[in-house]
C-alpha cells in the first residue's frame, strides 16, 4: 500500500486480457501494466468498466486483483472497483482488495435496482463505514442509470472516507459545478472519464483523467498532464488531437463495449495481449480490425 498519495493525474482503467471467458491472460496483463507504469501514470485502476468487471466471475475478479498487486508491487497506487448489485459481494471484494495491498476502492451505484436521492447517499454512507479503504465514487449514468446530483456531490465532498470522484457523465456543466463544490474542501479531486474532454476538464478545475486509451498510448495522456502543469497550450492541443484519434478506434468498434473491444484489438495487433472479450461480446470483424490497425499504425509513427 502506498502512503501519502493523492488521487489525480492519469489513472488508467486497465483492461482485463483473457485467454478464455474465465481465464486471465497473465502475461498480457503484465505487458500492459508494465507499459503504463513505465510511461509514468499516477495510479492503476483495475476492475472498472474498461476492465469488464461486471462480466467476470468472482474468482476471476480476485485473480485480477491478485495478479495486479503482484505486478504493480507498490510502484504506483492501485485502485480496485467493487461495484456490484449485491452489497455483501462489494464488501467481500473490498476486503480482498485490502488484503492484496490496494490503496483505494472505486464504487459506482448498484445498477439493477438503482438508488437515487436519499437512498443513494445512504448506500454510500453504508459502504464507506463497512470497507477498509478510502472510496472513490464513480459517476457512470450511461450504464448505471443513476445520475449524481450536485447535492450528492456535496455529500461526497463532506464524507471523509470518500477521497474523490470519477465523472463519466460527459456533462461538462455538471463537471464544472462539481469542481466548484469540491473547492469547499482542501482536497477533493474530480477526474474526467470521456477522453475527448480531457483537455477541457483541466480548465474547469479537473484533476486528471481515468482514461481507457492510456492502455494503448499512455504517453499521450501522461504528456497532457505535464503540458497542463507547464501551461504549454500548443502541446496540449497536439496531444488532444492524438487522443481524439484514439477515440476513433472506439468508434470503429461501435456497439456494446466498443471502447474495450477497440483497445483490445489494437493491443493484440501491437503484440501485447489477447483480444478476447468476455461474453456477451466477441472479437471484431475483419474489416473493423483493418481500420483499427490503420489508426494504430498512424498513432505509432
Amino acid at each position: 500500500m502506498n502512503t501519502n498519495w493523492k488521487l489525480g493525474g492519469i489513472v488508467p482503467p486497465v483492461i482485463t486480457p483473457l485467454l478464455a471467458n474465465d481465464q486471465l491472460d497473465v502475461q498480457g496483463f503484465e505487458n500492459v501494466l508494465e507499459r503504463m507504469i513505465a510511461a509514468g501514470v499516477s495510479a492503476i485502476f483495475v476492475l472498472g468498466t474498461t476492465g469488464e468487471a461486471q462480466s467476470l466471475n468472482y474468482a476471476l475478479r480476485r485473480e485480477v486483483v491478485r495478479q495486479a498487486a503482484r505486478i504493480i508491487n507498490g510502484r504506483v497506487p492501485m485502485l480496485v472497483g467493487i461495484t456490484d448489485t449485491v452489497f455483501e459481494e462489494s464488501l467481500a471484494q473490498a476486503n480482498f482488495a485490502a488484503e492484496q495491498g490496494a490503496d483505494a476502492l472505486v464504487v459506482a451505484p448498484p445498477y439493477y435496482f438503482p438508488p437515487s436521492g436519499d437512498d443513494l447517499k445512504l448506500y454510500y454512507a453504508h459502504v464507506v463505514k463497512r470497507v477498509p479503504l478510502p472510496v472513490v465514487v464513480y459517476h457512470m449514468p450511461e450504464l448505471t442509470k443513476v445520475w449524481f446530483s450536485c447535492d450528492f456531490v456535496r455529500f461526497a465532498v463532506q464524507t471523509p472516507e470518500i477521497i474523490g470522484m470519477k465523472d463519466s457523465s460527459g456533462n461538462m456543466d455538471f463537471f464544472w459545478r462539481s469542481c466548484q463544490i469540491a473547492r469547499e474542501t482542501e482536497s477533493f479531486p474530480i477526474l474526467v472519464g470521456p477522453e475527448h474532454l480531457l483537455q477541457a476538464s483541466f480548465s474547469l478545475g479537473g484533476s486528471g483523467g481515468v482514461s481507457g486509451g492510456a492502455n494503448l498510448f499512455p504517453e499521450f495522456y501522461v504528456g497532457m498532464c505535464q503540458a497542463v502543469a507547464e501551461g504549454n497550450v500548443p502541446l496540449m492541443d497536439e496531444l488532444q488531437r492524438k487522443i481524439d484519434r484514439v477515440n476513433d478506434i472506439y468508434a470503429v468498434a461501435s456497439g456494446g463495449m466498443g471502447v474495450c473491444r477497440g483497445i483490445k484489438c489494437a493491443l493484440h495487433y501491437m503484440g501485447f495481449c489477447s483480444d478476447l472479450t468476455a461474453e456477451p461480446f466477441h472479437p471484431l470483424k475483419e474489416d473493423e480490425r483493418r481500420k483499427i490497425e490503420q489508426i494504430t499504425d498512424e498513432l505509432r509513427h
